[in-house]
C-alpha cells in the first residue's frame, strides 16, 4: 500500500482566470494551507478489466468525481489494467472550504504514480490533479497552493510548474477554524454573475496586499472580500462581531459556510472560550500550517 498526504488549504481572496488550456486556467489570491489534510492510500492489483473503489473515511462513494478523473487519467496511460482501491482520510470536513477536493486529487495522484511507477516528477503529477479540479470545477488555484505549502500569495495563475507563488511570513500562527456545513464551490463558479463581480474586488485586494504581505493584512482583506460576496450565514457573522469586540479578526472560508482566523498560541484559550460563549454547534479546529505542501508518505 502506498500513501501520500496533502495539506488543506484556507482561501481569502482571489481572481479568476480562465484559459483553454487547463493548465493555465487557475487564480490568483491568497491563501493559507494548514496542517490537517487529506490522507491517501492506494492498493492495486493486476485485472483484467480497471476498476476503482473509493472509500472517504471508511465509506464507499461513488461521487468523489475529481478522484475518479485522476485516476481514469493515471491508468489510461498504461497498457495494462488494474483493480485499484483508494482510500482518502480527510481530518476536516468536505465541501467547506478547506479544499479537500484538491488536497484528495493531489495525494491520489503522488500515490498513484509511485504505486505504478509511472515516473512521474512532482510537478507533472500535480498538473493531472490541478486539470481535475478546472475540469470537474470543484477549484482553481488550490492545487498550486498545495503543492507549495505555506502562507502565500499566488502571483500567477495555472498549475504547478506555470502559477507562480509568493510565500508570507506567518510567524508560527495558529488556524482556528469551524463550519456550519457546505457551500458548492461548483455552483458558484457556473453563476454566470459572479465572476465579474469576484475579479473587480479580487483585482484591488491583491494590489493592495502584493505591496506589503503580511497576515494581519490577509485577515483584514480576506474580511472585505467575504462581506462583499454577502456569503456570510448570519451565526457566522454574528461570531465575527462576536470576536472583534476582544481584537480577534476573523473571516469565511472561500468556498465554505466556515469561519476562519490567524491567531498566536497564546490566544487559544481565547478563541475557545469565544466559540463556547458563542453556543455554536459546530467542531472547532486548531491547526498549525502547513509550510512543507503534499508529499508522498
Amino acid at each position: 500500500m502506498i500513501s501520500a498526504f496533502s495539506p488543506c488549504q484556507i482561501t481569502g481572496f482571489f481572481k479568476l482566470h480562465y484559459s483553454k488550456n487547463f493548465l493555465f486556467s487557475g487564480s490568483t489570491g491568497a491563501g493559507i494551507c494548514i496542517a490537517n489534510g487529506v490522507k491517501t492510500s492506494v492498493k492495486l492489483k493486476p485485472s483484467q478489466k480497471t476498476k476503482f473503489q473509493i472509500q472517504i473515511n471508511d465509506k464507499l462513494t461513488n461521487d468523489a468525481i475529481v478522484s475518479k478523473f485522476v485516476a481514469r487519467t493515471l491508468t489510461s496511460m498504461l497498457n495494462q489494467h488494474y483493480e485499484i482501491s483508494i482510500k482518502h482520510y480527510s481530518d476536516v470536513p468536505i465541501g467547506c472550504g478547506y479544499g479537500s477536493s484538491g488536497s484528495a486529487a493531489l495525494s491520489l495522484v503522488y500515490a498513484l504514480n509511485e504505486a505504478l511507477n509511472m515516473g512521474l516528477s512532482q510537478e507533472k503529477a500535480a498538473q493531472i490533479a490541478h486539470v481535475a479540479e478546472i475540469k470537474c470545477r470543484t477549484g482553481l488555484g488550490t492545487v498550486l497552493s498545495l503543492y507549495h505549502g505555506g502562507a502565500q500569495l499566488r502571483l500567477n495563475p495555472g498549475a504547478p510548474g506555470i502559477g507562480k507563488v509568493l510565500k508570507f511570513n506567518s510567524n508560527n500562527s495558529i488556524i482556528a477554524t469551524f463550519t456550519l456545513g457546505n457551500l458548492s464551490t461548483k455552483d458558484i463558479l457556473l453563476n454566470p454573475a459572479v465572476p465579474s463581480f469576484v475579479n473587480n474586488i479580487g483585482q484591488i485586494l491583491l494590489q493592495q496586499f502584493t505591496d506589503n504581505p503580511s497576515v494581519d493584512l490577509f485577515l483584514n482583506l480576506s474580511r472585505y472580500f467575504a462581506l462583499s460576496l454577502n456569503f456570510f450565514p448570519y451565526q457566522l457573522y454574528q461570531f465575527m462581531k462576536l470576536a472583534d469586540r476582544y481584537d480577534i479578526v476573523c473571516s469565511m472560508n472561500m468556498f465554505g459556510h466556515s469561519i476562519f482566523s490567524i491567531i498566536k498560541s497564546n490566544e487559544k484559550a481565547e478563541f475557545y472560550n469565544l466559540f463556547r460563549k458563542s453556543n455554536i454547534k459546530a467542531k472547532l479546529i486548531f491547526s498549525n500550517i502547513d509550510n512543507n505542501g503534499a508529499r508522498l508518505l
